[in-house]
């Protein structure tokens, strides 16, 4: 997004290895199931603003809200990351790469990758 930060310091990453995106069966979608996927979202979005990252690397998409509370929390994201690079930056910079943001316990801290620069 434009409006992201260029240069980052002392930052702390997220590394997602898929989507920020909500899973459901799109032919039984109607509106509570649009309301549905906007309350999961939400909360994902939360559970990842608790970890406090500077920035998000993702291997896959990002729903839209999700983009915008991100921005308005004033987290950088890369999405769509070639693998080979994911995995390059998983080890620059020591991460655990977290895979599922729709279980209901919260994402450990330790996950998080770190940087002075990016």
């Amino acid at each position: 997004h434009k409006k992201m930060s260029q240069e980052l310091n002392k930052v702390k990453v997220l590394m997602i290895n898929g989507d920020i995106e909500v899973k459901y069966d799109t032919s039984l979608v109607d509106a509570s199931s649009i309301n549905k996927e906007k309350e999961v979202i939400d909360t994902i979005v939360k559970k990842i603003l608790k970890l406090e990252p500077a920035l998000i690397i993702t291997l896959g998409t990002v729903h839209r809200s999700a983009q915008e509370s991100l921005l308005d929390a004033g987290v950088t994201l890369i999405m769509k990351t070639k693998e080979s690079q994911f995995r390059k930056l998983l080890r620059i910079l020591d991460a655990i790469p977290v895979t599922d943001l729709e279980r209901p316990e919260p994402i450990d801290s330790k996950v998080l990758g770190y940087c002075n620069k990016f």
